[in-house]
């Protein structure tokens, strides 16, 4: 999911990685790789690192009266939003690390019964007439469209979307407020300080995962900064990285929201419209040689159902997927389905001056050291998945017995395996 250029939960991730990658990759078993370049010690990157929003409030902020003052003066917030018939805001964020900023902003039309108007250089959402839709202007063929299921927070979410307005999510009654202050990142945010100052009301919100600071408009009660500060998942003790939010929310008695797709065809998941090739198209061929140097090419495998699946070494939710196409594998396997089943190693790393022969060895060692029941082949240069325009891994293609294309997986997900049970039943069952 990193590559995805707005601050969704991907986005957000985008940046951890960039920074976990300055860190020691592990390998499979968790010890150090060997292959890994070195990182920069801790120590030096510790002044670097945003202190706690919680270190900065003393005990009286944080005692039993400021919990609740904050508690009501989320609440108001929370009415401030509601009560606008139509909220307009440009809301612009910050995301810090040891390794610089990163910095955007959208511009936000929010409107009764869950109408929405979300823009910036590279995104587009418009919630109108029961749909979700997401433009990506640089894209003229595609676009994305989903049925409204209940509310505009929930479609994001089964879209694989997190936003981190907060407007969203306190205008849906069909969600808790609180939920509002996860922004992609704390799990059970709860109230734990107030205090006044010369910004306004500050409300501060503290889970295991770190805490964010909300600062409301003593007057009109609506918000006009965030401060977020968390320890990424995943990342050693002590590691932080702060996000900062800005915005100046405005209740409007009337809005239009329209949407027009122009010549684009709808998309009905992210993996289509962020690849070059859909669902029902041809399956790009290829020939491609596995570890021992023999070549295999899609064309022998007609009349079956072939799945595929994009990894590298380097790759931790590559080496998290392919347990479960092995399973796939192994069921392919025991029912005597007409299915293949290959694990693809692509954008492997290789420094300028190390050989092909020495990266296909560790590649080699790596794979069967997992003793996996499925074959893998070597797209040295990344051609092949560059037919696709997958921009990052794992990917999982299922083509049908037709050579064309029936399903597309972006990313991990821990329920793969049945995913894709149940895609080749349907496959087979149509033959």
């Amino acid at each position: 999911m990193e590559p995805q250029m707005m601050l969704t939960t991907a986005r957000v991730a985008a940046t951890v990685l960039a920074f976990g990658l300055a860190m020691p990759c592990l390998a499979q078993d968790g010890a150090p790789d060997p292959n890994a370049p070195m990182a920069d010690p801790l120590g030096a990157l510790a002044g670097q690192m945003p202190a706690t929003n919680a270190s900065g409030f003393n005990d009286t902020q944080k005692d039993a009266a400021s919990v609740a003052k904050g508690q009501a003066a989320f609440d108001a917030m929370v009415k401030a939003f509601r009560d606008a018939p139509w909220v307009t805001d440009t809301f612009s964020y910050t995301v810090k690390t040891p390794m610089g900023e990163q910095k955007d902003s959208f511009d936000l039309v929010v409107g009764p019964e869950g109408n929405l108007q979300i823009k910036n250089e590279q995104m587009e959402f418009y919630a109108v007439d029961g749909k979700l839709n997401m433009v990506v202007p640089s894209n003229a063929k595609k676009y994305l469209s989903q049925p409204i299921d209940g509310s505009v927070a929930k479609t994001l979410s089964s879209m694989g979307l997190e936003l981190p307005m907060p407007h969203i999510k306190i205008r849906d009654t069909s969600v808790p407020p609180i939920s509002a202050m996860k922004l992609m990142v704390l799990a059970e945010p709860k109230v734990a300080g107030f205090r006044s100052s010369e910004a306004g009301n500050e409300i501060l919100f503290t889970d295991e995962r770190g805490d964010v600071v909300v600062v409301t408009d003593a007057k009109t009660n609506l918000p006009s900064a965030m401060k977020l500060v968390f320890s990424p998942e995943g990342a050693p003790p002590g590691i932080t990285m702060g996000i900062d939010f800005a915005m100046a929310p405005k209740s409007v008695e009337t809005g239009t929201i329209s949407f027009s797709a122009g010549d684009r065809k709808a998309v009905t998941s992210m993996a289509e419209l962020e690849t070059l090739v859909g669902t029902g198209d041809i399956a790009p061929a290829f020939s491609l040689k596995d570890f021992d140097g023999k070549s295999v090419e899609l064309a022998s495998f007609k009349g079956r159902v072939v799945v595929i699946d994009f990894w590298a070494t380097w790759c931790g939710p590559c080496r998290k997927g392919l347990p479960l196409l092995d399973k796939v594998a192994k069921w392919v396997a025991e029912k005597q389905l007409p299915v293949t089943v290959l694990g693809i190693n692509t954008w492997e790393e290789q420094v300028p001056e190390e050989a092909e022969d020495a990266v296909l060895t560790k590649v080699k060692e790596f794979w069967t050291k997992q003793a996996f029941s499925f074959p893998a082949l070597r797209d040295q240069n990344g051609a092949y998945i560059k037919q696709y325009g997958f921009t990052g891994i794992p990917a999982t293609v299922v083509i049908g017995p037709d050579g064309t294309v029936a399903k597309i997986h972006s990313g991990f997900a821990p329920t793969l395996d049945a995913d894709l049970q149940k895609e080749i039943e349907s496959l087979l069952a149509k033959k």
